[in-house]
């Protein structure tokens, strides 16, 4: 089993951005949060899953605004792919996320699925 424990991810609305003559792009936004929070993971000495893996979301809301639960999904499997804990975000076989009241940012727990 890995835990982690990362920041809150931009609105999925703000991910990515159509640049004329380049198509669609990684906003900066979205490139910073990655780039820092590559660096959190790296700092709490993680392990990789290789294949199919079953994962889980703890995330404590930043404020008081309306948010998606679903929207925070895609950012998180995609850090958790560049970090290299995960080898492809297509290999998860499950997974669950809830709003907790405790903590800051998002615990994240991970674990290989077995006999899938």
């Amino acid at each position: 089993m890995i835990e982690l424990t990362v920041e809150f991810p931009p609105s999925v609305n703000r991910l990515w951005r159509a640049v004329p003559g380049r198509g669609v792009i990684k906003s900066k936004i979205y490139r910073e949060y990655m780039e820092k929070n590559l660096w959190i993971i790296k700092q709490q000495s993680t392990g990789k899953i290789t294949g199919k893996y079953i994962i889980s979301f703890e995330a404590s809301r930043p404020d008081k605004r309306k948010r998606d639960l679903d929207n925070l999904i895609k950012p998180l499997s995609d850090l958790l792919v560049q970090a290299g804990v995960t080898e492809d975000d297509s290999l998860c076989e499950e997974l669950s996320a809830k709003w907790v009241n405790n903590g800051t940012g998002i615990r994240i727990f991970i674990r290989e699925a077995q006999g899938t």
